[in-house]
C-alpha cells in the first residue's frame, strides 16, 4: 500500500510511506520481519542511482527519505 502527501499548490511531494503486504489466500497480509527488511534492502540498492533512501520502521512500515 502506498501513502503519498503532496503540497497542494506545487504538486511536490512532501512524504512517500509504503507498507509492504503479501496476498495469501486471496486476502492482504503484513509481511514478516525478514521479508520487510529483505524489500527495504533492494529498493535501496535500486534507488542509489535516483539518490533515494528509504527507512524501515518498527512496524515494517517503508518511509522514504
Amino acid at each position: 500500500m502506498y501513502f503519498v502527501e503532496l503540497d497542494a499548490g506545487s504538486g511536490e511531494l512532501i512524504a512517500a510511506r509504503m507498507i509492504p503486504m503479501q496476498m495469501r489466500r486471496f486476502r492482504l497480509e503484513s509481511v514478516s520481519a525478514a521479508d520487510a527488511k529483505w524489500l527495504c534492502n533492494l529498493l535501496n540498492q535500486l534507488g542509489e542511482r535516483f539518490g533515494t533512501v528509504l527507512r524501515l520502521a518498527e512496524d515494517y512500515s517503508l518511509s522514504l527519505q
